[in-house]
């Protein structure tokens, strides 16, 4: 297991992030999973297991292992941690969570869940740190949950540890194509529909959210509310300058705002002085 995740696993604060987010997520995909998901990735692995033949010659061959609810933290261990992060991966939609009764989660829903849980762009001087803090709990949820990813030798393999700059660019291409934050819907019922009713399938074609009054948003419309945020905290730039100078900066606009004011006063008064002699 790389640094990297064993700090993430051995690390209190990840873990007590992780399940704060993960809690939004659960409530949210309860109301309405997102579009396009799918149940948990949970393929027979392959390991990779090196043999001697009758000449002594070491030969490879890839043999059944276990799916990987079915592994413990140890199982977890031997799958070496070798996929990259394509992009595939990142618009995955199988869900990340291994509890059987979990609803879908998927890989960059919780990833911008956690980005703008730590608000990484939220502090002069703290976006490498809040940008760690991110890295580790995603590493966390990725350790924790068994998560393997499809590869054709392994069926499934485990991801690499993601770090900062992998998912600072991650997050600014999201942004970069993220529109607005369409929040508007419309609902049936008052929102008292039993709970059994609001999370499971109805039968007749309505949508599990319309039994909601609206409170609770979708996982999708989650997806997009957290956008929303870290692209406006990145835009107000509060990563990029001190409480101090942000101070010194208003005082300083105040400050032209009433020298320009002052002048604009002067002008108009040796105007209206020139108009009055002369007309």
């Amino acid at each position: 297991m790389s640094s990297l995740a064993t700090n993430s696993i051995d690390d209190p604060a990840a873990a007590s992030i992780y399940e704060s987010v993960i809690g939004q997520l659960k409530e949210a995909s309860f109301v309405s999973p997102p579009v396009d998901s799918s149940s948990y990735f949970d393929p027979v692995v392959n390991i990779e297991v090196s043999e001697l033949n009758d000449k002594g010659i070491s030969k490879t061959r890839y043999m059944p292992f276990k799916r990987p609810s079915e592994m413990s933290a140890a199982d977890y261990d031997r799958l070496p941690p070798k996929h990259n992060w394509s992009p595939d991966v990142k618009k995955g939609t199988a869900s990340i969570l291994v509890g059987k009764e979990d609803p879908f989660v998927t890989l960059a829903h919780l990833v911008v869940g956690v980005v703008h849980a730590v608000k990484v762009y939220g502090e002069y001087g703290k976006l490498m740190k809040r940008y760690e803090m991110a890295c580790k709990v995603v590493n966390y949820a990725i350790v924790v949950n068994r998560v393997v990813v499809s590869h054709s030798k392994f069926c499934g393999q485990r991801l690499r540890s993601i770090n900062v700059e992998m998912l600072q660019n991650w997050i600014q291409h999201l942004l970069d194509n993220f529109g607005s934050y369409d929040v508007e819907r419309s609902f049936q019922g008052d929102g008292d529909a039993p709970l059994e009713i609001a999370e499971g399938e109805t039968g007749v074609g309505v949508p599990s959210h319309a039994f909601t009054d609206g409170s609770i948003r979708t996982a999708d419309q989650l997806f997009k509310f957290h956008l929303y945020n870290i692209k406006a905290q990145k835009e107000a730039g509060l990563h990029l300058t001190s409480d101090e100078n942000r101070a010194k900066e208003a005082e300083r606009n105040r400050l032209m705002t009433s020298i320009n004011r002052v002048t604009s006063g002067k002008v108009y008064f040796c105007l209206f002085i020139y108009l009055f002699y002369h007309f």
